[in-house]
């Protein structure tokens, strides 16, 4: 059979892979998998979860287990020097996945950085903390940060490694411009635990996600959703939480293309429920996780991507509000962006020509958090 004839049988594999239930890719089929894998960052997935006689896969594999240890590592180490100053923190989405056995081996689930989540009203804190424990800020800490961002990456100095930790205080990955208050990773977490209940944590990730739809497909996303929904037991927990943000239709579109595709044992009236609950309607076929295999990201799909986002919105109140808010943030946001006192139309202006070379051109998007010091 030519190499072209085998795409829906890669993408049926890796659908699989994602899934928790592939096992060894046929010899005849790797020719096709292996550069999809590579594009999708799956390759130490595929290796130890499914098919450790896959020998091209050791290395990268290897590499990944090395480096998270090294990252994990970093992580306890964070957490306590937080905990020595009174600060408390979660650790979310890869990392706290790996410390809590989602994936059968720390080298299964490669990571750029490891997600710390501490509270709003912490996060100055926190910052000279990790500070003071030799994490240094991809760039200068400033207090206005939380008022407009909501991370910031800090690289860690002495590992054997590069480490890099990205403080959170918010994650309202549903809204096209971060929000205010708590995020829900905080319900029902309590005590020394270090991760988040899957009910809301599940949420958070799926966001994530869709948040990466405007540039690409994050299939390492698709593959921790569809583990964290096998440890949720309260699924009214996941719609009484989901269904008070903005994100909740896509939400709903995503878990039921879990369910669907990937046979993630979601309930099938939940995602309906998360539907009403935020007023939307339609079954969410807009989301295809098994057309995002081997499709490469590029800034081009911005467009497509904000389409998407306007759709999750559900009712065109919610969407107006949503672009609304996006275009036009209030003086305080835009002072605190650009740290300074010019007048408000000035800085819109900035803002807005920012966003216009985001859309167009791939560049930094004005909501993102500075980059590293060139």
């Amino acid at each position: 059979m030519p190499l072209a004839d085998r795409t829906e049988e890669a993408r049926s594999w890796v659908l699989d892979l994602l899934a928790g239930r592939a096992g060894p890719a046929p010899e005849e089929l790797r020719p096709t998998l292996l550069p999809i894998l590579r594009l999708h960052r799956l390759e130490s997935l595929a290796w130890w979860e499914a098919d450790p006689g896959w020998t091209a896969l050791e290395g990268a594999a290897r590499a990944v287990a090395v480096r998270n240890g090294v990252l994990l590592e970093a992580v306890a180490g964070a957490r306590s020097d937080l905990a020595a100053v009174g600060v408390a923190s979660l650790v979310f989405k890869g990392a706290a996945l790996l410390l809590d056995r989602v994936y059968p081996s720390p080298g299964a689930r490669p990571m750029d950085d490891a997600d710390l989540l501490v509270r709003p009203a912490q996060a100055s804190l926190a910052a000279a903390a990790l500070q003071r424990y030799g994490f240094q800020p991809w760039r200068p800490w400033s207090d206005r940060l939380p008022e407009w961002a909501d991370s910031l990456p800090f690289e860690g100095t002495g590992a054997p490694v590069p480490v890099t930790l990205d403080l959170h205080w918010r994650t309202e990955y549903g809204r096209m411009r971060f929000g205010s208050g708590d995020s829900p990773l905080w319900t029902a977490a309590g005590g020394d635990r270090p991760v988040p209940p899957p009910e809301t944590h599940l949420i958070v990730v799926v966001e994530h996600v869709l948040k990466h739809l405007r540039v690409g497909a994050h299939l390492l996303g698709v593959a921790d959703a569809a583990r964290l929904a096998t440890r949720v037991r309260d699924w009214d927990e996941v719609v009484r939480v989901g269904g008070a943000r903005r994100s909740a239709p896509g939400v709903a579109a995503l878990l039921a293309a879990l369910s669907a595709e990937l046979g993630a044992p979601i309930p099938a009236e939940v995602p309906p429920r998360l539907q009403r609950t935020a007023g939307g309607r339609g079954d969410g076929s807009w989301v295809g996780i098994g057309s995002w295999v081997g499709r490469q990201p590029s800034p081009a799909r911005r467009w497509s991507g904000l389409g998407q986002r306007i759709r999750m919105a559900a009712t065109p109140g919610r969407a107006w509000e949503e672009l609304r808010e996006t275009a036009f943030p209030d003086a305080r946001w835009l002072r605190a962006r650009y740290d300074s006192g010019a007048p408000v139309p000035a800085l819109w202006a900035r803002y807005a020509w920012a966003s216009l070379r985001w859309l167009v051109a791939g560049g930094r998007s004005p909501l993102d958090p500075p980059g590293p010091v060139a």
